[in-house]
C-alpha cells in the first residue's frame, strides 16, 4: 500500500501530543518543542514505574487477574474509540481520536504516577512525587494561559 502519512505516529502525534497540549476545538496547540520536551519527564515516569513493577513483580503475580481486568477495560475503551471513529468516518470528520476520550483511564494513569514515585525509592520518592505534582500544576497553568491567549489575546 501507498504510505499517505509517512511521518505520522498515531501514538505520538494523536495521543501523546494531544494529552500534552491540544486545547479548544483542536485549534490551540503548544508549540512542537513543548511536545518534544514533554517526552523527557514522560520517559522518566515510565522508567520509574517499570522499575517499581520489576522490583515488586512477586507481589504483582498475586494480582494478575486484577491487572487483566484493567487491561480489558483499557483495550475495550480503545476499541470503542476506534470502532466509533471508523464507522463515522465517511460522514463525519473522524474526530474520535482525541485524548479526552481516554479520561476514563485517569485512575490507571494515577497508578502509574504512584508507582513512579515508589520506583524512585525511599530516599528520592518524596522528591519525585513533589516534582510530578509541580510538573502537573505548571502544565495546567501554562495550558490555561495558552487558551486565554488564543481566545482573549
Amino acid at each position: 500500500m501507498h504510505i499517505d502519512f509517512a511521518d505520522t505516529s498515531p501514538i505520538r502525534d494523536l495521543w501523546f501530543n494531544g494529552l500534552v497540549g491540544d486545547y479548544g476545538f483542536e485549534d490551540t496547540y503548544f508549540p512542537r518543542w513543548v511536545d518534544n520536551v514533554a517526552l523527557i519527564p514522560a520517559i522518566g515516569i515510565l522508567a520509574l514505574c517499570g522499575r517499581e513493577v520489576f522490583v515488586r513483580r512477586s507481589a504483582l503475580r498475586r494480582r494478575v487477574s486484577e491487572f487483566g481486568v484493567y487491561f480489558v477495560m483499557a483495550a475495550g475503551l480503545m476499541t470503542l474509540i476506534g470502532v466509533s471513529s471508523y464507522l463515522s468516518f465517511p460522514s463525519e470528520a473522524a474526530g474520535f481520536p482525541e485524548p479526552r476520550y481516554l479520561l476514563p483511564l485517569i485512575p490507571l494513569f494515577g497508578a502509574v504516577l504512584a508507582l513512579a514515585t515508589r520506583g524512585a525509592g525511599r530516599r528520592w520518592g518524596t522528591t519525585v512525587g513533589v516534582l510530578i505534582v509541580v510538573l502537573f500544576i505548571d502544565h495546567d497553568l501554562f495550558s490555561q494561559l495558552q487558551v486565554i491567549a488564543r481566545y482573549y489575546g
